[in-house]
């Protein structure tokens, strides 16, 4: 009987015993009477030994990302043939049985962290795309932050609940996008841009802690911070003061850096008003991990005859700049 288990369970205990793992081909080497795959799934990669006659005639029709089950004898490797880059480095699974789940076409790009395939064509093939560790780790390091979220806002009484996707159109600070109504011919729902009167209505019945993580829609260009789809975590709270949600918030934050990516962030954040942001950056947002704070010159130019500065200043606005 083999025990079907994840790349990442094989381990010392394992060694001599039947074992079965699922995964996607990701190298292929042919030498004579033995070719070696390298196998990966989700979790993580190991080496297959092929040498048997009758398995040898089905890995030879074996091809890149071709999903395969492996059976066989989890054996330790030579010492030098041991690959201390690998987890699984230090054994590999002898085949005993070879079967091909699913095949793949000829590849559009390489499987691999630094090809040069277009957007388009990873966006086309997203599933294979997905397969790159750089990307699957992005995918798995959101859903561990999401998973933390959840966790920590529950273990405060918050309750996830959800809002209506389809509803009517409100004042935002986007163009909605809109769906026609097959049954109310001429009207249409939209597409919330934020669930900000769900969420209040939430409160006025008395649920005075919510919170979701939130689709959003909002029909305008792409910026680096904003897609016209998008999720947010959306929360509210009722009867409490900033100050409480400043220290909710950097708690979560906090927890969720540290435990994603072994971050320590301070445990309170340095905190600016509006005012002193755009003067001091002329952004609501600033980057201050760099010191390019705006100089105001006003005081230079006051007897410039430059009718734009000349103008700024009658009206009582200010002159600053950069400097880089």
């Amino acid at each position: 009987m083999f025990k079907v288990i994840k790349c990442n369970e094989l381990n010392e205990k394992l060694i001599n015993k039947k074992v079965e793992v699922n995964a996607w081909v990701k190298k292929i080497r042919h030498h004579g009477k033995f070719i070696f795959l390298n196998i990966r799934d989700r979790y993580e990669k190991v080496q297959v030994l092929v040498n048997e006659e009758y398995l040898l005639k089905i890995a030879e029709k074996i091809k890149l990302e071709y999903c395969i089950k492996i059976q066989g004898l989890l054996i330790k490797r030579p010492p030098n043939m041991i690959n201390a880059n690998m987890k699984t480095g230090h054994f590999e699974i002898l085949a005993k049985n070879i079967e091909i789940i699913s095949k793949c076409n000829e590849l559009p790009f390489m499987i691999e962290n630094d090809n040069n395939a277009s957007e388009n064509s990873k966006l086309e093939y997203r599933y294979l795309d997905l397969r790159r560790d750089s990307l699957k780790n992005k995918i798995i390091l959101r859903s561990q932050a999401t998973h933390l979220i959840r966790n920590f806002l529950v273990k405060r009484k918050f309750l996830e609940l959800e809002t209506p996707t389809f509803v009517k159109s409100t004042p935002e600070g986007a163009r909605d996008f809109i769906i026609p109504s097959r049954i109310h011919k001429g009207s249409f729902y939209a597409l919330p841009q934020s669930p900000q009167l769900y969420k209040q209505l939430i409160m006025i019945a008395g649920f005075d802690k919510y919170f979701q993580m939130a689709r959003c829609y909002r029909d305008e260009d792409s910026r680096g911070d904003r897609q016209p789809e998008f999720t947010q975590l959306d929360l509210e709270m009722s009867f409490v003061k900033k100050e409480n949600i400043f220290k909710l918030i950097e708690n979560m934050l906090f927890l969720i850096f540290k435990n994603c990516i072994n971050v320590n962030l301070p445990k309170k954040f340095k905190k600016i008003t509006y005012k002193k942001a755009m003067n001091k950056y002329g952004s609501d947002k600033p980057d201050t991990r760099f010191e390019l704070e705006l100089q105001d010159i006003s005081r230079n130019l006051k007897n410039s005859e430059f009718n734009i500065f000349k103008d700024t200043l009658k009206n009582k606005g200010s002159i600053k700049i950069l400097i880089v």
